[in-house]
């Protein structure tokens, strides 16, 4: 009982920092792996043990071997080269973000201020037209 104990909170520290590592929460994690959110979360804490086909998928979609989350990752094993490529690209890719978002923020304020001078051209229109018309 205490072997199994001892696995299953290794299993749980494992998954805990693989998908820390990871970047995604629990259940995007879960949901990329097709499997309920409810699960991942149970094992992350230690409250039960995954399947060996849970321990597949998730070793898939974290990007490293079943070992990785039984025994945890060994110091001389490296992250694969396309998932390092993976995250810089991912990093690189939430900074656009957030300069489009800043970008789009400036967009609206300019359009509103636009919306005020057209009205305000408007009334200054139909005032001269009124004059006229006397």
């Amino acid at each position: 009982m205490q072997a199994q104990n001892y696995q299953l909170a290794k299993i749980s520290s494992n998954l805990r920092h693989l998908v820390r590592r990871d970047g995604r929460t629990q259940r995007q994690i879960a949901e990329a792996a097709g499997i309920n959110p409810v699960y991942v979360n149970r094992w992350i804490k230690g409250q039960r043990m995954p399947s060996d086909e849970n321990l597949q998928k998730m070793a898939e979609i974290l990007g490293v071997i079943i070992t990785d989350i039984t025994e945890g990752i060994t110091e001389t094993r490296e992250i694969p080269k396309d998932k390092r490529e993976l995250e810089v690209e991912l990093f690189e890719w939430r900074e656009r973000a957030l300069v489009a978002e800043a970008k789009l923020a400036h967009l609206q304020s300019a359009c509103a201020a636009l919306g005020q001078h057209v009205s305000a051209l408007g009334l200054t229109v139909k005032n001269f037209s009124d004059i006229i018309s006397e």
